[in-house]
């Protein structure tokens, strides 16, 4: 389970094409998934991990000024 969350972590754009290829592979085997629906649910997951992603990369505090 712990690799599965460091891959979660870091490779967020390996995470969105593993979802979007599952979609591809379930749409294959019959589920009724128009592109449009395809689409969206790609922009959603990409704008979900996307937050993620900034929260994993961003400072935690704020720089100190005057600090040499």
């Amino acid at each position: 389970m712990n690799q599965v969350q460091n891959l979660w972590g870091r490779e967020p754009a390996m995470v969105i094409g593993a979802i979007m290829a599952l979609i591809a592979l379930a749409t294959g085997f019959g589920l009724d998934i128009s592109g449009e629906q395809q689409a969206l649910i790609s922009a959603a997951v990409a704008a979900v991990l996307s937050v993620v992603t900034r929260s994993q990369v961003s400072p935690v505090k704020a720089p100190q000024s005057g600090v040499a």
